[in-house]
């Protein structure tokens, strides 16, 4: 990603924020780093996680999410390992994947975080 990509991208999200689509998430970090020791301790053997991906599934759990969107094999590993409803969006093309389900360009063109 260019500076400029960057930039636009932060700009349309900050633009989102303020008009209502997207609500900034509200947590303690310190919830977050206790929540990724446990998961390191308890999975990052059998996971391959490294600290950075449990850390982003820390702060899923820690704030509750439902669901868990992850280009990254070892995130969803452990996000489906917590039962979170992870979808693994494959690079090769756009369909959302689960293990039982495929959801055909389901977050295309959404911009916000419905509550």
């Amino acid at each position: 990603m260019t500076r400029t990509q960057l930039r636009r991208t932060l700009a349309r999200l900050m633009d989102d924020v303020r008009r209502g689509r997207w609500q900034l998430p509200r947590y303690a970090l310190s919830d977050v780093y206790r929540k990724a020791e446990e998961l390191s301790g308890k999975h990052a053997a059998s996971t391959g996680c490294r600290s950075l991906d449990i850390l982003h599934v820390a702060g899923a759990v820690v704030l509750g999410a439902r669901d868990f969107l992850t280009f990254d094999a070892r995130q969803g590993k452990l996000a489906r390992k917590l039962d979170c409803g992870c979808f693994r969006r494959p690079r090769s093309h756009g369909r959302l994947r689960t293990a039982d389900r495929t959801y055909p360009e389901a977050f295309s063109g959404h911009r916000g975080h419905d509550a």
